[in-house]
């Protein structure tokens, strides 16, 4: 198959190349002029052009399906304004539009759990209706929005993944898992607010890869899908898996004057499985102990 890529030189990106390059011919459409430090493969070619409808059409044209993983991520900055986002619509519409203008049915584009309200009851369908916690979830249910809109009037077959929060290496900091790797590396005490009770669903990178893989391979399947687990971990629980996996000697600490999350929120990950054939492979103990082993493989982890 050969496949159009957005944004494949981000996070989700660098698993992904690897894992579709040996059987498909894979185009990246980057900004970057130079592909110095990236993964290089003889089915993938990087082509610099603008993220806009002609830059689209001039990158994938010979394309046969498409993965949009390009887009500004949520900040504090950014969710003082949901015009933050508005390029992430533009984009989106022109990558569609283009698409639409191509012929290319099968599109995968990544959307988030972040339509969704956080004090759902858990776990939650595809049917419950969204309610999105922030600005930038505002603009992945807008996005969703059009791929619905292009799906009815274009005949085409957009699958919008609403991928839970996700681990792996590489991961950019400043979320709970980020720091939690971070200080299990250098020994560090976890702190973890209140009595851990809150918490989340968590996905391994790696099984967000085969997501993608198995969306590309369901062409004719559209619609929204919930992409996780279907289990939810407790900050606690966060804090003490890190610490068995990283061997961490310094442990855990509950802060019992810190504020208690609330959320305790995780999906219902059935129609993935029976429609997408997807249902992950790595529980949260699993997860960590792959990082750990490439960690140590990169010898960055001595142990």
């Amino acid at each position: 198959m050969k496949i159009g890529i957005t944004g494949g030189t981000g996070f989700i990106g660098q698993y992904l190349l690897p894992e579709l390059a040996p059987e498909h011919t894979l185009t990246v459409i980057t900004s970057r002029k130079g592909t110095e430090g990236l993964y290089q493969h003889p089915n993938l070619s990087y082509l610099t052009a603008p993220y806009d409808r002609e830059g689209f059409r001039r990158a994938f044209e010979a394309c046969e399906a498409v993965v949009h993983l390009g887009a500004k991520r949520s900040t504090p900055e950014r969710e003082k304004s949901i015009t933050s986002y508005f390029e992430n619509l533009e984009t989106t519409e022109a990558l569609f539009a283009a698409c639409a203008e191509l012929d290319i049915r099968n599109v995968v584009s990544i959307s988030s759990v972040a339509v969704y309200d956080a004090g759902l009851l858990s776990p939650c369908p595809e049917t419950q209706a969204p309610s999105p916690r922030s600005n930038y979830g505002v603009a992945k249910l807008a996005i969703e929005g059009m791929a619905r809109l292009y799906n009815r009037r274009c005949g085409m077959r957009i699958k919008s993944l609403r991928v839970a929060q996700v681990l792996g290496l590489g991961e950019r900091g400043g979320y709970m898992p980020a720091v939690f790797l971070e200080r299990c590396l250098r020994q560090e005490k976890l702190s973890v607010y209140g009595r851990g009770t809150g918490g989340k669903e968590y996905i391994y990178v790696k099984d967000v890869v085969r997501a993608i893989r198995c969306a590309l391979e369901a062409g004719e399947k559209c619609g929204v899908y919930n992409i996780g687990t279907g289990v939810l971990t407790t900050n606690l629980e966060l804090a003490q898996a890190y610490c068995a996996a990283f061997e961490n000697a310094a442990g855990w600490g509950l802060l019992p004057d810190r504020p208690e999350e609330k959320e305790r929120f995780y999906t219902d990950v059935t129609l993935a499985e029976r429609e997408l054939g997807f249902r992950a492979a790595y529980p949260l103990c699993a997860a960590l102990a792959d990082m750990r082993e490439a960690l140590r493989a990169s010898r960055a982890l001595i142990s």
